[in-house]
């Protein structure tokens, strides 16, 4: 309950719409001495750090604040007030992204109550958007399909045997060379070549912008290999729980950190500034664990209470924690391989000779001039003007989610191709003057909804209906729908006298040292998974080699005591296990568990199941002793539609 509380929270923060598609703005604000009764209660009451895990007093005072601000919003609507009924809305939203963070609510009736109310509110006044929720990036099948083998490492944190020894000589980032990383690297070699070729081209265009931005930000340089696990550089990428762009931020916390996220802007797909917001919050996150990177990194990856509770589970405090590698155990299985990851991206793409890559790349370099522009141009026009294509000025401006400038009163900082701008205010001085005006009315497509058209032009759907009289929000292709308070208010309009050419430069190599005599050796390792040793190249695929179609790890069974907050599916989850198993095992005939309880967890592992002809998810689900629905998570699997060969992460 409580990821798909998270997933729905996250898919539809990023739909909040600023009228006009301007920065939301709080009402005028009220002095506290002027606050009244229950306003003058909630802005001294105790709420608690959202980071740290909230008293049930803190947790019913959210609760409060978030119902009073859906009254608010209520209220803001019959008036007619919308920057503030669009202000109020964002802050309950915030509230709700909050207490989803807390276990103990997520199967609360109160609560979940409050989160249908709220969301139910968003979809009526800004419309959902399916595409918002679809994942678009290669990086995520291959971190998932990577993590499932980095599951089954026998003593991850065991030195290495099969690879080249590694001096991290001058990085402040530790780049330890164990089993848990090995795997990591054998497993990029065997399975995913190619890809991280084309990520290394990649990494020519945006590597030297990043190191540039780190280095003024004060953040170690070794940290851009971060993206390529995050993203594989792509501005554009999307995970299934709408964390977005090459830092994958999700909506609260990029707008925590700065970033413009609107109807028409997403700056978490802007390089620049998601590059400059992700070196601040690596900063933050540094000083917040204890200045241990690996922590830091983990906490990028899982919420700060998630590695608070390893921390304790592993016998430390935040002040003095244990290192990552002592905690990896009690992490998420994502989370406890995710640092391995950003090392073996890191030694790899360093040193790409030595694993057999080529030693050169041949990514185009970042270069453009800014230029500013106020009103709506579309990107279609804007690339005729400048003699390139739409997709050109689209990959220099993947904040743009509309194929236009935004409609701001502010102008906007436009990037276009190196050396353009004089073709452009030629261009733009000829343009015709319906084209520099942004449209009054809409005439409905194939495919259109209320929520993408108001989407589109920065309103609202139940502005469309009011200024249409629509009853519903059924329309027809053909239709034309007058867009309310845009005809004519806003023409574009170019505000530079010159272009700002900005150049990021060529990447330079900076390899970690490798000790050449065993070099060889990282062509060819043999990686240890379970009590079945495998020996890959780079050209082998992925298979398994005991006599089943599957490999595996027992382990006995471990006691849980019961903590505030935690849940049967929290704790599965936790020990990688299933809520029916943990039921079994101590006898449970439903999902309550309380304070001070000793669980026993049944520790059945997980293992690589590849796919016979025949078999479909309820046969393997009865096989193993678990559920459709665990291995659909575990493999994020969209339906039931498996096929022969398919390679299964299981967990029973």
């Amino acid at each position: 309950m409580k990821n798909q509380l998270l997933t729905l929270f996250a898919a539809t923060t990023l739909l909040i719409t600023p009228c006009l598609a301007q920065q939301l703005m709080p009402p005028e604000a009220i002095p506290v001495e002027d606050l009244r009764g229950y306003d003058r209660y909630s802005m001294v009451e105790d709420y608690g750090d959202p980071r740290d895990e909230l008293t049930e007093r803190q947790i019913m005072n959210r609760i409060s604040r978030a119902y009073l601000l859906q009254s608010r919003i209520i209220k803001a609507q019959t008036n007619g007030d919308w920057r503030s009924a669009e202000y109020y809305l964002d802050q309950a939203m915030s509230e709700v992204s909050v207490l989803a963070d807390q276990s103990s609510l997520a199967n609360e009736p109160q609560f979940r109550e409050l989160f249908r109310t709220i969301v139910t509110e968003h979809e009526a006044y800004f419309g959902t958007d399916p595409a918002e929720r679809q994942e678009y990036g290669s990086i995520f099948a291959l971190r998932s399909a990577m993590f499932d083998v980095q599951a089954l490492v026998e003593n991850p944190t065991a030195e290495a045997t099969g690879l080249p020894k590694i001096e991290p000589v001058v990085t402040a980032v530790p780049m330890p060379q164990n089993r848990a990383v090995e795997n990591s690297i054998q497993w990029l070699l065997a399975n995913r070549r190619e890809t991280v070729i084309r990520w290394m081209n990649r990494s020519d265009t945006y590597f030297p912008m990043i190191e540039q931005i780190f280095k003024e930000e004060g953040v170690p340089e070794e940290l851009k290999y971060l993206a390529v696990g995050e993203s594989g550089l792509n501005p554009r990428a999307r995970s299934s729980a709408s964390a977005v762009g090459m830092w994958q931020f999700m909506a609260p916390t990029g707008r925590a950190m700065g970033l413009r996220i609107d109807s028409y802007v997403d700056e978490r797909m802007d390089p620049v500034k998601s590059t400059r917001a992700a070196a601040r919050h690596l900063k933050e996150l540094y000083e917040y664990y204890a200045s241990d990177w690996h922590l830091a990194l983990a906490g990028y990856n899982c919420s700060p209470r998630c590695i608070r509770r390893a921390i304790s589970r592993g016998g430390g405090t935040l002040q003095n924690p244990p290192s990552y590698w002592a905690i990896s155990r009690y992490l998420p299985r994502q989370t406890s391989g995710y640092v391995p990851q950003f090392i073996a991206f890191a030694l790899i793409m360093s040193n790409p000779s030595e694993f057999g890559l080529p030693a050169t790349s041949n990514g185009p370099e970042f270069a453009y001039d800014e230029i500013k522009v106020s009103g709506v141009l579309s990107l279609e026009t804007i690339a005729t003007m400048v003699g390139t294509t739409t997709d050109h000025i689209e990959s220099l401006n993947p904040e743009l989610r509309r194929g236009t400038l935004p409609p701001d009163r502010s102008p906007y900082t436009l990037r276009i191709p190196i050396n353009t701008f004089a073709r452009f205010a030629d261009a733009f001085e000829q343009l015709p003057e319906k084209e520099k005006t942004m449209p009054g009315e809409h005439r409905v497509r194939r495919g259109d909804n209320l929520g993408k058209i108001a989407r589109r032009y920065g309103t609202t759907v139940k502005a469309i209906q009011n200024a249409n009289r629509l009853r519903t929000t059924v329309i027809h292709p053909g239709q034309m729908l007058v867009v309310p308070g845009l005809a004519g208010t806003i023409v574009a309009k170019l505000e530079s006298t010159g272009a700002r050419s900005v150049g990021w430069g060529s990447r330079t190599n900076k390899p970690i040292v490798f000790d050449q005599k065993v070099a060889e050796n990282a062509r060819q390792t043999t990686v240890t998974v379970a009590n079945t040793s495998t020996t890959r190249s780079p050209n082998t695929s992925d298979q398994a080699t005991n006599s089943s179609n599957s490999s595996s790890e027992n382990r006995p069974n471990q006691v849980h005591r019961v903590r505030r907050g935690d849940t049967l599916s929290e704790l599965a989850n936790q020990y990688g296990t299933t809520v029916r198993a943990i039921q079994q095992a101590n006898g449970l005939r439903n999902t309550r568990i309380k304070r001070g309880q000793r669980l026993q967890i049944p520790q059945g592992g997980r293992t690589i199941h590849t796919v016979r002809r025949g078999e479909n998810l309820t046969k393997i689900a009865q096989h193993y002793g678990t559920t459709v629905q665990s291995i659909k998570t575990n493999n994020n699997l969209r339906s039931n539609t498996i096929h022969p060969g398919q390679k299964l992460s299981i967990t029973f």
